[in-house]
């Protein structure tokens, strides 16, 4: 037998064993490539999975509460808290409109039966989800050599929390003396017993009280202040004061009356709706060397009716429209006249002396009012000169860099950069934005700085 017809009956051979031999110049069968399975064809399994960890008293279904307080449990991890954070973002839908879930009404997910853009919105959380522990640093810092962490650090954003009145603090005092930040938490290492990472957190407006804080879970990396190479520092800090928040009931009393925020579970959901300006930088100074300087230079009547109609929506929700607008044409005017007497001149050369005496001289962090104060974004830099650093634009004192952590500039923001009075240094992403003092004070309605004593 010559070698060809030798060759020839092993193929006939091992086509007919199903197997097929590889031989150098042969035909190799590849396999079919195994696809993925979605998040809402697995649903139902991965919640059986974790069911007793979340039903922790065993009632046969489970609560909103009981999804929350899971976000605690460290060993609920990857699908699995992705299928947590899927319970508690789609509660409602999955409860069908009730205050429970059994498991048994998570049955059609594992059929892959489609329901509108439920399944849709569920398949994309955890692929968005799943891409995203695979990524983020879960160090307390981010990568990098010290000089790169430490600026790395300004760049913070709000991600979907309504704590703009803390992060703004933060986020300046990161911006301009990022170790003043890092004094504040101490890194405990794993807790022998626990197996968990565990930090210590000083705030200088507290120095007696220390805040013991975990380290993330996964389902809590996925809700929590955390970019991908951000590092968890500053979801330690916000739980932290989620934390103060408890041990003070008197801060925040009226949100917490008004968004019963002491139903919620988890420490840093108490920083969740409503603002309190001007609280990251109080958390932030040592008031027995340093002080808060709040100065406010004017409303527009705009700014003022978007206010009072906030407030008229809440508690008039239920009156017409032309009743609303009734009672906002009558307290407009009181408004104005209550708070004229608290309003500072729109003074250029007052705003470069506090901005230089903090930031520069002091590396103390500043904040600006947006909005009428329902918003506070971080300044994180202030360059006093009579000429930008691209040549472009003039100014009698000083040029301010302004990050708004809170997911970029405002539409009348953005066209103040797109015609040019505004601008950006090299390297700053969209969130950032200068301008000169003079258009800081034209623009904006107050800001507050820190100052030493």
């Amino acid at each position: 037998m010559n070698s060809r017809t030798l060759l020839l009956a092993v193929l006939c051979l091992s086509i007919g064993t199903g197997t097929l031999i590889s031989l150098p110049g042969a035909l190799t069968a590849k396999p079919a490539p195994v696809q993925p399975s979605k998040g809402s064809e697995d649903l139902h399994a991965l919640v059986k999975s974790i069911y007793a960890r979340v039903d922790v008293d065993n009632k046969g279904y489970i609560t909103k509460r009981d999804v929350e307080k899971a976000f605690l449990d460290h060993s609920i991890k990857a699908r699995e808290a992705i299928a947590l954070l899927v319970l508690k973002d789609e509660f409602g839908a999955l409860a069908n409109g009730t205050d429970r879930i059994k498991l048994a009404d998570l049955g059609v997910f594992q059929k892959g039966v489609k329901q509108s853009d439920l399944t849709d919105r569920i398949d994309e959380r955890f692929k968005s989800a799943e891409d995203f522990l695979k990524v983020v640093n879960r160090e307390l810092y981010a990568r990098g050599t010290k000089a790169e962490s430490l600026a790395k650090m300004r760049n913070i954003q709000q991600v979907w929390r309504g704590n703009c009145y803390l992060l703004s603090g933060y986020g300046s005092l990161a911006g301009v003396n990022p170790e003043r930040i890092r004094q504040c938490i101490t890194d405990n290492g794993v807790d022998t017993k626990s197996g968990i990472r565990t930090f210590t957190v000083v705030f200088p407006r507290s120095p007696g009280e220390k805040y013991i804080v975990e380290e993330p879970s996964d389902a809590a990396l996925l809700r929590a202040e955390v970019q991908e190479d951000s590092g968890v520092w500053l979801s330690i800090m916000v739980r932290a004061y989620g934390q103060y928040m408890q041990r003070h009931p008197c801060i925040r009393l009226v949100q917490r009356i008004f968004y019963k925020l002491d139903e919620r579970i988890l420490p840093e959901d108490l920083t969740d709706n409503g603002s309190m300006n001007h609280e990251g930088l109080r958390m932030l100074f040592d008031p027995g060397k340093e002080r808060l300087k709040q100065v406010l230079w004017g409303f527009d009547d705009d700014q003022i009716i978007w206010v009072i109609r906030e407030v008229l929506d809440r508690y008039m929700s239920d009156q017409p429209a032309f009743v609303r607008a009734l009672a906002s044409a009558a307290i407009l005017p009181k408004a104005k006249q209550a708070i004229d007497p608290f309003l500072s001149p729109r003074d250029a050369a007052q705003v470069h002396d506090l901005l230089k005496r903090s930031i520069i001289d002091e590396r103390l962090p500043a904040t600006v009012v947006k909005l009428g104060g329902s918003h506070e974004a971080a300044i994180i830099a202030y360059k006093p000169g009579k000429r930008s650093a691209d040549g472009k634009h003039k100014s009698q004192y000083g040029f301010i860099t302004v990050r708004d952590q809170a997911g970029g500039l405002s539409g009348p923001e953005a066209q103040k950069l797109k015609d040019g009075v505004w601008f950006r240094d090299p390297g700053d992403d969209d969130h950032s934005v200068s301008m000169s003092v003079e258009e800081f004070v034209n623009f904006y309605n107050g800001m507050a700085v820190v100052l030493k004593r």
